[in-house]
């Protein structure tokens, strides 16, 4: 996974390949992301209060316009990478 953080757009671009967004997918897991943070990780579960799910595995599959990683009968040898954008979450809010 790469990702590219646009400070001026505040946005997050994340290229994953396709293979990857499988295996994820096959563990249960999606992108979160922490606030204030500028690049998200895979997990099944959030690591902070205010973190949030911003991408599943199956948002590359519809960057590449598949339905399900079995309409790639290459799937797993597949170097294809997909890019989606998303939104920077500005820091968490504070709390007394």
């Amino acid at each position: 996974m790469k990702t590219t953080y646009n400070p001026k757009s505040k946005t997050i671009k994340i290229d994953v390949m396709l293979s990857e967004a499988h295996s994820m997918a096959d563990n249960g897991l999606d992108l979160w992301l922490t606030p204030g943070a500028t690049a998200p990780y895979w997990a099944s579960n959030r690591s902070f209060i205010y973190d949030k799910i911003v991408a599943s595995p199956h948002d590359f599959l519809d960057a590449l316009g598949y339905d399900a990683f079995e309409d790639d009968p290459d799937y797993d040898a597949n170097d294809e990478s997909a890019s989606i954008v998303v939104d920077w979450i500005d820091s968490a809010p504070f709390v007394r």
